[in-house]
């Protein structure tokens, strides 16, 4: 297999992941692109959550120039821009024992990033309002599958022939 072939997602036999499919557990913010970076190289991909659908929960609300730039190879920054808040600075503050700001102690602009990355800001964005923007892109792909509701409780791989495997998930 050259690297061309690798680069295209394709094994030896010219098929995704080596004639197989690919399997990713967690429909978060991660194994969703994931996922989608894969089926965007022509991997077959089954994407296995065990809840019933995505979390609503965020514990993410910041995402940061290197992320934001596999977000916009994703096809998903221009919705993000649109929905989230553009930070050109961080500030790092000594609060006082009210509760005010004493002072700034930090003050990083983002703009002195603009030779080193197309996005010198990060945006501010509720997980939640994200995962669902790069579900709706894999669900356009004929190259995923999505099971909501279901768990990868063990994985593994079988020993074949000539020294080949198969890989498992129990779910």
């Amino acid at each position: 297999m050259d690297s061309g072939e690798m680069e295209r997602g394709r094994g030896p036999n010219g098929r995704g992941a080596a004639g197989g499919r690919v399997i990713v557990a967690g429909a978060g913010p991660v194994g969703l692109a994931a996922a989608l970076a894969l089926v965007r190289r022509g991997v077959r991909v089954t994407l296995l959550e065990k809840r019933p659908t995505l979390n609503r929960a965020s514990r993410a609300s910041t995402f940061h120039p290197p992320t934001l730039s596999i977000l916009a190879a994703l096809g998903v920054i221009d919705t993000m821009l649109a929905k989230g808040r553009k930070a050109e600075r961080i500030q790092y503050r000594r609060v006082g024992a009210e509760g005010r700001t004493e002072r700034v102690f930090a003050d990083f602009d983002l703009a002195l990033l603009a030779g080193e990355t197309p996005h010198p800001y990060r945006i501010h964005l509720e997980q939640a309002a994200v995962t669902p923007l790069l579900l709706a892109q894999l669900e356009a792909s004929p190259l995923a599958e999505i099971r909501f509701g279901a768990e990868a409780t063990a994985c593994g791989t079988q020993e074949g022939k000539a020294g080949g495997g198969k890989a498992w998930v129990a779910v």
